[in-house]
């Protein structure tokens, strides 16, 4: 995250990203298939953008 920050990432060199948001699991394999479910489903991520009244 500190590299993410401070612009040392490619994905992120041109940006200035701040973090609104995040999810802790316990266990690596949930928190793979939670992501998949966000990058995979439309709406699952709109859902999320609504409830953080995002979109």
């Amino acid at each position: 995250m500190i590299g993410h920050g401070s612009g040392n990432t490619r994905s992120t060199k041109n940006r200035n990203p701040i973090l609104i948001y995040y999810e802790a699991y316990d266990d690596k394999y949930l928190a793979l298939k939670r992501e998949k479910g966000l990058k995979d489903s439309g709406s699952v991520y709109m859902s999320l953008m609504k409830r953080l009244d995002l979109k």
